[in-house]
């Protein structure tokens, strides 16, 4: 078996502080003592995440052709503003919880359309795992039953 290189590793660290912070603004959100709206959840998210890319973006602006400044404004109205005004939505009619599990379900999509439009492959063993994501969360949103709530005593 193959040693992940530094890249990967450190591309995986990346993933997971990535996903470790996107939880915490879903908690964050979710707990304001007065609700926002979808609208300015989806203006903050996109504000920050713009505000964290500056520098970068800054960097290698100088390499960055028409066309791709193109796909890249596609891109971020579509994952930007799109994609995070449906999630904020959902997020306002579903407990944080069973959001967090169906989100899940995000690595199944980027499985399958990595497959399709990237020609990446993928072992057996990895997509029995995108299996079992889904199932985990198909799973836990039908067995999911509300806990029994206790009544005070008269």
């Amino acid at each position: 078996m193959a040693m992940p290189t530094e890249r990967v590793i450190l591309g995986s660290i990346g993933v997971i502080i990535a996903a470790m912070c996107n939880a915490g603004m879903i908690l964050t959100l979710q707990r304001t003592p007065q609700p926002i709206s979808k609208t300015e959840q989806v203006f903050i998210q996109n504000c920050f995440g713009g505000l964290v890319f500056l520098p970068v973006f800054l960097r290698d602006v100088v390499n960055v052709s028409p066309v791709r400044t193109g796909i890249s404004i596609i891109m971020a109205v579509i994952v930007g503003v799109v994609g995070f005004a449906l999630f904020f939505s959902a997020l306002r009619k579903i407990p944080t919880g069973q959001a967090a599990i169906l989100s899940y379900i995000e690595i199944v999509f980027t499985l399958i359309i990595a497959t399709l439009f990237l020609n990446e492959h993928y072992t057996p063993i990895q997509w029995f795992g995108g299996f079992l994501i889904v199932l985990g969360s198909v799973g836990a949103q039908v067995i999911q039953r509300p806990m029994p709530r206790q009544h005070p005593r008269d």
